[in-house]
């Protein structure tokens, strides 16, 4: 048996929506099963899976690598392929976000893609991988241009040094063994370390299937269609260091024990964390020598007078008491910031909600005109809404979300204001209906089945022990019944939270920005609201209704 000390650096998750086709919890526990002692997670032009991925890592004790694949400008025809970049240290995790905003929001075609002089813009911490055969590298071996090869690795090799590799990969594809060929020939030309990864789009060999099915519903296509997208080798499995070893087709073994073994000295390169803190927001306007609690202070008194409570003494202890826990919890800032976008938006005679929710609880909320609704009147408790250790959450009803969302652009910089992601996956009644039309079985089977499933079934388990007649439609149907349980859960497509707002200098330095849909402008964190809370950002929440008078 050979020794060697292997770990994929090039793996997507089904944050590769409709591509990757590996559970995290699952990609990483197999990982650790093949005695692997690391794992990079480097999907399509997203790094959305990268603090689930740590998490789940530190739970189980392998190492995670944050890096994504870049959708990359190539040289050689101007068309997207792709570039495997790893992050060092913290750095290099904050210049992939910066590279991901600038191509979603600035570099936008087809893809969010990414160009050689941005890289080098923001190359420190980074390693960087050359890719696939989508790669500018791999197409100019293709098109028989070893030349233009060489120059292009030369000119990656003057800017990342050591920090740059060259990728072989085992599969089964043509242009892949003369790539590797290659590949190791220009790298010991040149000098340049080759490494070996495997492209991983799913975690066992038995997922080929299911994952050729997951393609077609990508595509919009039916499995009996054969000009239908699909791999051409199926390769792509997690493998064992063994079937590593085993899959290099051409390859000197001496070389593939050597590019194996190389993923290790990657992998103690890179230390990339995400360090969950408290990232509180601050309020724009706080005049010099002031702080917000004087300006929540002013405001309270201000709002006391016009409402008439100034003279009740009672209620003005209440309202301090209110006032010690918002500040000694941090939170003066965030009211500040409430309030102005409320009477921004009022200001602009637009219709702005009265009040839901706990808030309503909220003394000072109300002396704020956040909300109008008299706390007293309706024994409505503070503590119900805030205490020592727990966060305030204010949801406010606007009639014209956008403009509200403008406004706060306008004054703390686009770069720092963004919405949030919302990940829709595919829960198991819907999952049915979509491999059963992928299978071109009739309307009538399809919806008989898919009645069978609870509307808010959350696993394929869960629908047999609620319609045990299930199990025998499995047996009817066995191919389409393991694909749909294998589907089960993955991401189906992402949209944009509905009010979700998070507002912080400079987001792109500790969270990673895309965009969704057609708008360029705005700005929506990659990850999604529990994330975000978990890493100890604050989420605001700006709700657009129709109807709120």
């Amino acid at each position: 048996m050979n020794t060697v000390n292997f770990s994929h650096l090039h793996t997507h998750t089904t944050y590769s929506i409709l591509d990757g086709m590996a559970d995290i919890r699952e990609l990483i526990q197999r990982a650790k099963d093949l005695g692997q002692e690391a794992i990079a997670i480097t999907d399509h032009g997203s790094t959305s899976g990268l603090w689930e991925a740590q998490k789940i890592g530190e739970e189980l004790g392998v190492k995670v690598i944050l890096g994504t694949e870049f959708y990359y400008e190539r040289e050689n025809d101007g068309k997207n392929g792709h570039l495997v970049v790893l992050a060092k240290n913290n750095k290099g995790l904050e210049n992939i976000f910066k590279l991901q905003e600038y191509a979603y929001v600035e570099n936008f075609y087809r893809r969010p893609r990414i160009n050689f002089n941005k890289l080098v813009k923001h190359k420190e911490g980074l390693i960087v991988l050359s890719a696939c055969l989508a790669s500018t590298f791999a197409q100019y071996i293709m098109n028989n241009e070893e030349q233009n090869a060489i120059e292009w690795a030369i000119k990656f090799k003057e800017e990342f040094g050591d920090d740059f590799y060259l990728e072989i990969q085992p599969n089964s594809i043509l242009e892949q063994f003369n790539v590797n060929r290659s590949t190791i020939a220009i790298a010991k030309k040149l000098g340049i370390n080759f490494v070996a990864t495997n492209d991983v789009h799913y975690i066992l060999k038995n997922d080929t299937f299911p994952h050729e099915v997951l393609l077609a519903l990508q595509s919009g296509k039916k499995m009996s269609d054969e000009n239908r997208f699909r791999f051409t080798t199926n390769d792509f499995w997690l493998k064992s260091d063994e079937e590593m070893i085993d899959s290099f087709i051409g390859v000197d073994k001496s070389d593939i024990i050597e590019s194996l073994n190389r993923t290790k000295e990657i992998v103690d390169k890179c230390n990339a964390r995400f360090i969950p803190s408290k990232y509180l927001p601050k309020f724009y306007n706080i005049p010099e020598g002031k702080t917000s609690r004087d300006i929540m202070i002013k405001e309270l008194m201000d709002g006391a007078r016009k409402k008439n409570k100034i003279k009740d003494i009672d209620y003005m202890k209440e309202v301090q008491k209110e006032l010690d826990v918002i500040d000694e919890e941090g939170y003066s800032d965030y009211f500040l910031i409430v309030q102005d976008y409320v009477k921004s938006a009022r200001a602009r005679n637009e219709v702005v909600g009265d009040g839901r929710g706990s808030a309503a609880g909220s003394k000072v909320s109300y002396l704020l005109d956040i909300t109008r609704i008299e706390p007293s009147e309706f024994d409505l408790l503070f503590e119900r809404f805030m205490s020592k250790g727990r966060s305030p959450d204010i949801d406010t009803d606007f009639s014209n979300q956008d403009n509200v969302f403008k406004d706060l652009q306008d004054k703390y910089g686009e770069d720092s204001v963004a919405r949030i992601v919302a990940f829709g996956k595919m829960k198991p009644k819907a999952v049915c209906r979509k491999v059963l039309s992928a299978f071109e079985h009739e309307s009538y089977i399809i919806n008989n089945i898919s009645k069978m499933i609870p509307e808010l079934c959350d696993n394929m388990e869960n629908a047999y022990k609620s319609s045990p007649e299930l199990l025998k439609v499995k047996e009817k149907y066995p191919l389409e019944f393991s694909v749909i349980e294998r589907l089960e859960g993955m991401i189906s497509h992402e949209s944009q939270h509905a009010g979700g707002v998070v507002i912080y200098p400079e987001l792109s330095k500790y969270l990673p920005i895309k965009t969704v849909g057609e708008d360029r402008s705005k700005r929506i964190v990659a990850f999604d609201m529990d994330m975000i809370e978990e890493l100890g950002f604050y989420k605001f929440d700006i709700l657009a209704l129709d109807t709120i008078f």
